[in-house]
């Protein structure tokens, strides 16, 4: 402090160049599930480029800790939250353009969906990069996914991280003619904004619409010739399978004797995923990659339709449970919620009662 008498110890120094986007602290955090992560305190900046502040309220003094995915977000998009003035879907591309790069030469890039949502579109809290809170009320940003397309980065209901194309099967009026600016007041740009595989998977409607949409724009199993159709079920597996890696578990394979959804969410985290993390409750789509209405997808030794009624855990919402088998002799019950089929979640799928309508369980690989 005083600065006498260490010339001998203190004759070394070295200097950075100060980056505000990047994690000026050497402090390291692990996320709640153990896995390695990151702290980055990142400033969300304004069109004019000052400070705003981010969304979510804390301690100065208590940097941001990342999950695992979100620091691979991190390392490959540098993403970084902007305020918009809520134009077009072209207008948010040349903003983003607009902006320099500075962890590398060009400029910055809209985010894929993957860069908003790192942890997966069913988070219930603090869903949004940067362990953000949802934002108030409706709120759209822009992806790079696809032209014109935009995820709900807003609080209503449970549609967090769920793109437009996934919930209305069609884009938005207002992302062509720039109307509705106050539906688009929040941006995140990126280095990076190259797509893989994962970050569509990520993007796969998980709930219970009328049939199963991605967010490449494909709609599975409604086309009608007999070669088409068995050609698309089986891209649609095959590419479900490489995103997920899933592994069906029943009472003789895995030791899965029908609890409740949180034991099931705790029995897939025992196993390690394809890469190298515990294995969790698959989405809606992984179960059902052909929709609504259709047979689950395949790799299970059981016949679901000579067991009758059988549900499965989903990845998501705490109480969420597909049909695998039937009810009754009704084939078209296959791959419906229960929340479809009767309007309501089930309370046994709070506790360990009617363990022989749960006798079956899939568990997917997290995306990278």
């Amino acid at each position: 402090m005083i600065g006498e008498n260490n010339e001998e110890i203190t004759r070394h120094i070295m200097c950075c160049k100060f980056d505000p986007l990047a994690d000026n602290s050497d402090t390291s955090m692990s996320d709640a599930n153990g896995l390695p992560g990151a702290t980055l305190p990142e400033p969300q900046h304004d069109e004019m480029g000052t400070d705003s502040g981010t969304n979510t309220e804390m301690d100065d003094n208590e940097p941001i800790s990342l999950t695992s995915l979100e620091t691979r977000v991190q390392d490959k998009h540098h993403p970084v939250w902007f305020r918009s003035n809520g134009g077009s879907y072209d207008d948010a591309k040349s903003f983003c353009e607009s902006m320099p790069s500075v962890h590398g030469k060009g400029t910055l890039h809209l985010c894929p969906l993957l860069a908003y949502c790192p942890n997966g579109p069913d988070v219930e809290t603090k869903p949004l990069y940067l362990q953000q809170d949802a934002y108030e009320g409706v709120q759209w940003a822009p992806i790079s996914n696809g032209d014109n397309q935009w995820v709900m980065i807003g609080d209503i209901a449970d549609l967090t991280c769920k793109t437009y194309a996934s919930i209305n099967h069609h884009p938005p009026k207002w992302g062509v003619d720039g109307s509705s600016p106050q539906l688009k007041e929040h941006i995140l740009c990126c280095e990076n904004n190259a797509i893989n595989v994962n970050d569509n998977a990520i993007a796969t409607i998980q709930g219970d619409s009328g049939s199963s949409v991605s967010d490449s724009g494909l709609q599975l199993g409604s086309i009608s010739s007999t070669t088409q159709v068995d050609t698309q079920k089986e891209e649609a597996e095959t590419s479900i399978i490489k995103t997920f890696n899933p592994t069906w578990f029943d009472a003789d394979t895995g030791g899965w004797s029908g609890g409740s959804h949180s034991e099931a969410s705790k029995f897939c985290q025992q196993f390690e995923g394809s890469h190298n993390l515990p294995m969790q409750l698959c989405p809606y789509a992984a179960y059902c990659p052909h929709g609504p209405s259709h047979e689950v997808i395949s790799g299970h030794d059981a016949n679901f339709e000579d067991e009758g009624e059988q549900w499965a855990p989903v990845f998501g919402k705490s109480n969420h449970w597909v049909m695998i088998g039937r009810k009754g002799t009704n084939k078209s019950t296959t791959c419906l919620s229960h929340e479809q089929l009767t309007g309501e979640e089930p309370s046994w799928g709070l506790d360990w009662s009617e363990k022989e309508k749960k006798r079956h369980i899939m568990c997917c690989s997290p995306l990278q």
